[in-house]
């Protein structure tokens, strides 16, 4: 890996099965800044992610 995680793009299809808003930890250096988590339901069965964390000034489609 030659790139920091945040630095790729990664491509999951699936279904969101729940959004939950939540603001970051004031002991967090994104203090007091809204994020979600997101309960995910993905289609590949080799991919074993259940829960995404994704802030929402990163959002593509802010209706998700």
């Amino acid at each position: 890996m030659t790139q920091a995680r945040h630095e790729y793009l990664y491509q999951l299809t699936g279904t969101i099965q729940n959004k939950k808003p939540q603001k970051a930890s004031p002991k967090s250096k994104y203090a007091g800044q809204l994020f979600y988590n997101l309960s995910v339901s993905l289609e590949d069965p080799h991919q074993h992610i259940k829960l995404i964390q994704v802030f929402k000034d990163k959002l593509a489609n802010p209706d998700i």
